[in-house]
């Protein structure tokens, strides 16, 4: 993980080339200067006082940049692309040890959440249970206050599975999946860690973990958002519109086409019925 653009590490990238390639021209005109006695050039002169204010720009704001990242040393002292390039990884590392170290964290706090949702399945208080809550409870506080770098003790036995917490965790979400030597191994565990009450509840498949998902709203309620929404704008939402009558002008869905049959033309009947009209205006009243 970093904090420096793309497009800033190819700028970087294209001044080190530019820097090599101003080095090869300096070279010869050293060369030229010694041998001859030629001046430098000044358009090359030019060149060099343009390439070390792209350096000093780049170096400010890779400077301006590394300061939202906390827990920096000091910055260094950079007076060279290789330094620049060394400063810049170590902001990346630092970068990706806090951003490991917030997802152990989080991790960890997910499995003393889960245990904060175990209960009877009779519904009654058990007090093993509540004691094992509480000393979860405060144990997930000290781990979310602990900040970085300093990792608490705890947090990488809960991410890998090996605390007692995470394996009664285990035990009771995977209590009818386990084989017999995991299922009395947690049993034996579990007994003796957070006692025997407990350890003979998670066995009988007393204790039971309940999910946390929020709950969906209402229908009706939906329905009149969408309502209220309709008559602010001038498109109702597709399932409104479900059984609403068609109005003047539109079609409705083309009924299926008869097979082996036509429908019959009306443009001869309407020409003979236009063409009798005629002749009865033509002729004269007496007639």
């Amino acid at each position: 993980m970093t904090p420096f653009s793309e497009v800033l590490i190819n700028q970087l990238s294209d001044l080190e080339m530019s820097f090599k390639a101003l080095a090869h021209r300096l070279r010869e005109a050293a060369e030229s200067l010694e041998s001859v006695g030629r001046p430098v050039p000044q358009g090359f002169l030019r060149e060099l006082s343009n390439s070390a204010q792209q350096f000093d720009e780049i170096k400010r704001v890779v400077v301006k940049l590394s300061e939202s990242v906390s827990g920096l040393p000091p910055t260094p002292e950079i007076g060279s692309i290789r330094d620049l390039r060394s400063f810049m990884e170590s902001v990346s590392d630092i970068l990706d040890a806090q951003t490991a170290h917030r997802i152990n964290q989080q991790a960890a706090c997910a499995v003393l959440d889960k245990v904060l949702t175990i209960a009877h399945v009779d519904g009654t208080e058990f007090a093993p249970l509540t004691q094992c809550q509480e000393e979860a409870r405060r144990l997930r506080d000290r781990i979310a206050e602990t900040a970085w770098p300093v990792q608490h003790p705890d947090t990488e036995a809960l991410v890998q599975g090996k605390h007692i917490f995470s394996e009664l965790v285990k035990f009771i979400s995977l209590h009818d999946e386990l084989d017999d030597e995991e299922w009395e191994r947690l049993q034996t565990l579990v007994s003796s860690s957070l006692g025997k009450p407990m350890g003979l509840a998670a066995s009988r498949g007393k204790l039971s973990m309940s999910s946390s998902a929020p709950p969906l709203p209402q229908a009706p309620v939906a329905v009149n958002q969408a309502a209220t929404a309709w008559g602010q704008k001038k498109n109702p939402p597709p399932y409104l519109l479900a059984n609403r009558r068609p109005q003047w002008g539109q079609k409705k869905n083309p009924p299926c086409k008869r097979s082996g049959r036509k429908r019959p033309s009306l443009l001869p009947a309407l020409k003979t019925r236009l063409r009798t009209l005629t002749e009865k205006r033509s002729q004269p009243p007496w007639a």
